[in-house]
């Protein structure tokens, strides 16, 4: 591996370097931003770090944090202002290193599954330990049409694969635009994916919204997969509906609630996919009964669905068509609210980041993903090699 790097990459470097101990001192210096900081780092534990702050967290004052500091310095140098609006458009994933050269590697994303090459910012003799077929878990920024390496996270052993795969699908899981990030070619093959199914779903659940629990739902999605890919309609999608009729809500998760039931309901955006959202029934239930404080923990799930991006809003429509005023109503309520509450406001207050964007659920993004595929291979694998001889 190269001890030396070129002048162009080292001039890049100073400069990225200076911005990353620039910004670090500004979320220390500013006390809202710094605040947010801390509640963030505490709130994630060891799974996040300052650049999942700087590049991806959304600060209550508005925007992402390079977007807050060019707009309070107004003076920097062109070259700076250039290289963070560059910076903006950074790529976290976990890359399977496909090869390495002299002054970086070659890696291919297993979320997006485009494959980048990768300037290194310092020498390469620092990345011995890593060769070809080892996983990083790393950010990767552009500069001028070339990519260099940001921050990097993790280095996973080729034969440490299933654990390199597990974080690329909890990564999809917390956010599954990642899936088509700089990728039309995916985006173009889940939205085809999508129109594709949009009948299939019509025509396999007997309803619009299926109510199963999450005991019976990785059964029913496996029934709808094996008619959705190979016209099979062997085993009647009723025998997962669900049987309780007690609702409440709880945080999933606490220890204390891993073996616990709850509802899931089963649905399909024409847009978005097929969706599954816990907690659905329950959620409805505060909008049917006429003293919705008597469903056990409604704040909390009201809390929930408004809060979480993984609810989209197509989901809050389907609920408001339903309920209409009584939603809104009630909604107002629990959310102490004095003025009167308009759909579109709702939708504005909390989904914003949502809105205009294109959105695709969770079951959609793992449906279309080679890394969900592979993992899912691994893990049979992992199992079978635990199985006495």
């Amino acid at each position: 591996m190269s001890n030396i790097i070129t002048p162009d990459i080292e001039q890049k470097a100073d400069i990225i370097f200076k911005l990353n101990k620039d910004i670090n001192d500004f979320i220390q210096s500013e006390t809202k931003i710094k605040s947010e900081f801390e509640k963030y780092i505490n709130s994630s534990g060891a799974n996040k770090n300052i650049y999942d702050f700087i590049f991806d967290k959304t600060i209550d004052e508005g925007g992402k944090l390079i977007d807050i500091y060019l707009k309070k310095n107004p003076k920097l140098p062109a070259d700076e202002k250039e290289l963070l609006k560059e910076m903006k458009n950074a790529i976290k994933s976990v890359f399977e290193v496909r090869n390495i050269d002299k002054n970086g590697f070659e890696l291919n994303s297993l979320l997006n599954e485009n494959t980048y090459n990768v300037k290194s910012l310092i020498k390469m003799v620092n990345y011995r330990s890593i060769y070809r077929g080892s996983y990083l878990v790393c950010r990767i920024i552009p500069v001028k049409g070339e990519f260099y390496l940001h921050s990097l996270y993790d280095i996973i052993r080729q034969s440490n694969a299933l654990i390199a795969y597990r974080i690329a699908i909890a990564e999809l899981t917390e956010n599954p635009s990642l899936a088509w990030l700089d990728n039309d070619k995916k985006l173009k093959e889940i939205e085809k994916n999508v129109v594709s199914l949009a009948p299939k779903f019509k025509e396999f659940f007997p309803e619009d919204i299926f109510i199963t629990d999450n005991n019976m739902l990785e059964g029913a999605l496996n029934v709808f997969d094996e008619y959705a890919t190979e016209g099979k309609k062997e085993t009647d999608i009723k025998q997962f509906l669900r049987k309780s009729d007690e609702y409440e809500y709880f945080d999933t998760t606490k220890a204390e609630n891993a073996s616990r039931l709850y509802d899931v309901g089963i649905m399909f955006d024409p847009e978005s996919g097929l969706q599954t959202v816990p907690f659905y029934a329950t959620f409805c239930r505060i909008f049917e009964v006429e003293d919705y404080k008597t469903v056990e923990g409604y704040k909390e799930c009201v809390k929930y669905f408004l809060n979480n991006n993984k609810i989209l809003p197509f989901v809050l429509k389907k609920v408001y068509e339903r309920y209409g005023d009584t939603f809104l109503q009630r909604m107002a309520e629990i959310l102490k609210l004095k003025e009167k509450l308009d759909f579109d406001g709702l939708m504005n207050t909390y989904k914003k980041e949502l809105l205009g964007k294109k959105n695709f659920s969770i079951p959609t993004v793992l449906y279309n993903s080679s890394a969900f595929n592979r993992f899912m291979e691994l893990s049979m694998e992992a199992t079978y090699a635990e199985m006495p001889a």
